[in-house]
């Protein structure tokens, strides 16, 4: 509001301001008076009224009020101001109300307009509308999924890293976990006719924090420039289990375990110049233990022969291994970079021993635990029903424990697993009271709770011997209202969050529903 001499800001009264589409309300199409808003406590001839949600929606509502410059107009009442020496202020009439001077444009939503996937660079290339800024982000907001709607197939990205491409542009550089499973699944992202992205709205944010817009799963976006893997597997590690005749392979990305062909591996004594090779003789049978991992199970012809030489495969010095470009393929059925110069071992394990967890870190913002094991284990026997957390090491009822009923280990087999607390389990810690901090956080567990790759189970954690937590990080996220549903037969309303809330807590006049989006 601009006035001609300075007001006293303490005497603005908000609720005697109208809005009206036409300079006479007799004429006006829409017309809403003001039912609240904060005054800026500054005294000026230029005063700002921060008006209330309930307000703006109700006037976004009675379009073309702030839309349209002809079309918006002020009226006020009697007594709604006064000047520095108390002078009321003149009204202006609702029949001839004073027309708006500027209506600045609307901040606009960015849109997505195109997506590129490029699974040879590993990025995926957003562009929008509008300015757009890469460290505001959330890629667990995207997902890519088979089809425009219904899909069969879908995966949610994981990745965090990203570089602004230019004002309306961001490049989301995939992580090794997203790109391994989207090169693995055979339904998804093979193509550009099953390569679709659909979108949470705020998935980045632009001018004025504006969200970007919902891309909904059931209209997905097709995608635009689709390139395909074309960079060649390499084998960049492997450990040798002698005692149970295991080789395990890791490879640098996504391979296809049937097309393994054992045969193209050679044994050999030195990196090289060996004077000792011995080549795989049978199709031994193989498992993939996650999506870049395979365990090999040597057969009982090349066990014998290996075992039976007294200067090859007896330890890391001895332990050298090369492979043909057919020993295995990678999802997109490029073959294998070859072996040519022996690749030496990286484990060379006796496999006497059981695995033990050596420490955890709970962190409570995620919702997450992180198990630390000495060696490998295997992930898909992962029990995390067999995790229970108390505030001590003892049995005795006064202590506060909780097993876990629903949680998932998520990511691969190795020394370090994570568990992705469900919303019940997180919730109940929480009301707990459960791992505030890492002197009052101790994790106990059986035997059952896990085996390495060659099937020995862990050493049992009881509770008089519970690990202390090594890190706790605590919850500073704050809750997230996901979704609504509104069922007008029953009279009610179902609120969805993003974790648990306090019931006690919720404020339902902070609620407001309106006709259209805005954010």
């Amino acid at each position: 509001l601009i006035f001609d001499e300075a007001v006293n800001a303490s005497t603005v009264d908000p609720f005697q301001v109208t809005l009206q589409t036409a300079r006479n309300i007799s004429e006006a199409d829409q017309f809403y008076t003001l039912t609240g808003g904060a005054v800026q406590m500054e005294n000026s001839n230029t005063i700002a009224i921060n008006i209330t949600e309930i307000d703006f929606s109700n006037i976004r509502f009675r379009a073309p009020l702030i839309e349209d410059l002809n079309e918006t107009f002020l009226s006020i009442t009697d007594d709604a101001f006064r000047d520095m020496n108390n002078n009321e202020g003149l009204r202006i009439s609702n029949s001839s109300a004073l027309q708006a001077g500027e209506i600045p444009p609307r901040l606009e939503t960015p849109i997505l307009t195109t997506f590129d996937l490029d699974l040879n660079e590993g990025t995926l290339t957003l562009s929008y509308t509008d300015s757009v800024y890469v460290d505001t982000l959330q890629a667990s907001y995207i997902t890519l999924q088979s089809s425009q709607s219904s899909p069969n197939a879908s995966y949610t990205l994981q990745s965090e890293d990203a570089i602004q491409v230019d004002s309306k542009s961001v490049r989301i550089l995939l992580s090794d976990v997203d790109l391994n499973v989207l090169k693995f699944d055979v339904n998804l992202a093979t193509s550009s006719d099953n390569t679709w992205l659909s979108a949470e709205s705020g998935a980045i944010r632009g001018n004025g924090d504006n969200p970007s817009n919902l891309v909904p799963v059931d209209n997905a976006r097709q995608v635009d420039l689709f390139t395909p893997d074309y960079t060649r597997p390499e084998l960049i590690g492997y450990c040798v289990y002698i005692n149970s005749s295991l080789l395990v392979l890791t490879f640098s990305e996504s391979v296809r375990i049937s097309t393994l062909e054992s045969q193209q591996l050679t044994l050999q004594n030195q990196r090289d110049s060996p004077d000792v090779t011995y080549t795989l003789s049978e199709g031994a049978p193989s498992t993939l233990i996650n999506l870049v991992t395979v365990m090999l199970t040597l057969g009982e012809a090349d066990i014998d022969t290996v075992t039976s030489m007294t200067n090859l495969f007896t330890s890391v010095d001895d332990t050298f291994i090369t492979a043909t470009a057919q020993l295995i393929e990678d999802t997109s059925g490029n073959a294998l970079v070859p072996i040519r110069s022996g690749l030496g071992t990286i484990c060379f394990i006796s496999d006497d021993n059981q695995p033990y967890l050596s420490d955890f870190d709970y962190n409570a913002a995620n919702d997450e635990l992180v198990l630390v094991f000495n060696e490998t284990v295997n992930i898909s026997t992962l029990m995390t029903i067999d995790i229970t957390l108390s505030e001590g090491r003892s049995n005795m009822t006064t202590v506060v424990n909780y097993t876990l009923m629903s949680s998932s280990p998520i990511g691969e087999s190795g020394p370090t697993i994570r568990v992705q607390l469900s919303l019940d389990d997180a919730a109940t810690i929480k009301s707990l009271r459960l791992c505030r901090n890492s002197s009052f956080c101790y994790l106990s567990h059986s035997k059952d709770l896990v085996e390495d790759i060659v099937g020995m189970e862990v050493i049992a954690q009881p509770i008089e011997e519970a690990l202390r937590a090594r890190s706790v990080i605590p919850d500073n996220v704050l809750p997230r209202l996901t979704g609504f549903q509104i069922n007008l037969n029953a009279s009610s309303m179902t609120l969805y969050f993003s974790e648990a809330v306090m019931l006690n807590s919720l404020n339902l006049t902070a609620l407001c529903l309106q006709s259209f989006y805005y954010q």
